[in-house]
């Protein structure tokens, strides 16, 4: 008689941010994650939630000075790095090239002029659409017939036109990729049991 294998269930990843900073930067890193994902896809329901995200991304960068906080991180991460440069336990290529990364990352955002995401607010159909999907049911096609006739559209043209209204937050995103991935490089994962 053979004995089943026993399937363990696969590890979960839990991170556990110790700051606020921490959690907006995780918060908006899983955003843009799915954002991405959402506007390769061709389906006309995964270009609504593409558009749903861009709201919450909007409500985070909306909430405080997420430029200038980053800005500072970006800029302190850094100088940090280049203190390595002397050290000749570190490979000097890999380091220079995460010291650029920082400074081009600095400096994409320090080129944004005005709020984050300027572009989306001051477009008057999304901000619209934005208010109706506050109201549960609100981007039906009997609230919202523009948005409807914008959900018919060809996919490409309905990518084209997410990809041109989210470009000016790629910085943004550039940044949150960059800091928590330091950040993960630098810290030690530790397994743990839940039992139950």
């Amino acid at each position: 008689m053979r004995r089943a294998a026993l399937h363990w269930p696969p590890l979960i990843l839990y991170e556990y941010p110790l700051n606020e900073g921490s959690r907006t930067l995780l918060r908006l890193e899983r955003l843009f994650a799915r954002l991405q994902l959402l506007v390769s896809r061709d389906g006309e329901v995964d270009h609504h939630h593409a558009l749903m995200t861009v709201f919450e991304v909007m409500e985070l960068l909306g909430r405080s000075d997420l430029k200038g906080d980053m800005m500072r991180e970006l800029d302190r991460q850094r100088l940090v790095l280049q203190s390595y440069r002397d050290n000749p336990a570190v490979a000097s290529e890999p380091l220079e090239q995460l010291i650029s990364q920082f400074s081009e990352a600095f400096e994409a955002l320090n080129r944004l002029s005005g709020k984050l995401g300027s572009e989306i607010t001051s477009n008057e159909w999304l901000m619209a659409l934005r208010g109706r999907s506050a109201v549960p049911g609100g981007t039906f096609e009997f609230d919202a017939p523009g948005y409807h006739a914008w959900l018919h559209r060809d996919a490409g043209a309905r990518r084209s036109d997410l990809q041109r209204w989210t470009a000016g937050l790629e910085p943004v995103s550039g940044g949150v990729k960059l800091l928590m991935g330091l950040v993960r490089e630098s810290g030690q994962p530790v397994r743990a049991a839940a039992p139950g």
